[in-house]
């Protein structure tokens, strides 16, 4: 994969590298670009072995989720969710706010 798909500013990408706060930016088709150190810890997994994966691959048994992040994309609506168990592949439950 080539290079980080972020706004490559040595300062932006400094801060979402030094962020305690899991990062995940996605495409149109909901794949991943890229994700921070901090998204690294949370899914148990490096930026390489995930970058590339689409959401669905990535967070499989969470349907809901992922309907919920297509219907933002496409309305450009985002929204928050409070304590919601996402599933991650090897059936590891992580518990998480997240904001799409």
């Amino acid at each position: 994969m080539g290079p980080l798909s972020v706004p490559e500013t040595d300062a932006t990408l400094r801060l979402l590298e030094n962020l305690n706060t899991a990062v995940l930016l996605l495409d149109r088709r909901l794949y991943l670009k890229y994700l921070n150190p901090a998204a690294e810890v949370l899914l148990a997994a490096s930026a390489r072995q995930v970058r590339g994966m689409g959401l669905k691959e990535l967070l499989g048994g969470n349907p809901e989720f992922i309907d919920s992040c297509r219907r933002a994309l496409k309305s450009s609506h985002p929204f928050t969710e409070r304590d919601i168990a996402l599933s991650l592949s090897g059936e590891r439950i992580i518990t998480v706010d997240c904001t799409v």
